[in-house]
């Protein structure tokens, strides 16, 4: 995915960009991350669940149009 579209995706709130192994990188919506991460705790192997969620570290970005 080039730089500067995933940039945009970025901007908009709630999106999470995962950074994985080997330096691989996925971009989820909010429900998308949600259902991931329920997909994950209800994995029978818990100790698998936990290696897989810290391989997945998300990368948070601010939105460039923060409100205070």
């Amino acid at each position: 995915m080039p730089t500067q579209n995933r940039k945009e995706i970025l901007k908009k709130e709630g999106y999470v960009e995962t950074s994985g192994p080997g330096g691989t990188r996925r971009i989820f919506t909010p429900e998308e991350y949600k259902a991931f991460m329920e997909e994950i705790d209800a994995y029978p192997d818990q100790h698998k669940a936990d290696m897989l969620r810290r391989m997945l570290k998300p990368v948070y970005h601010e939105p460039e149009n923060k409100k205070d």
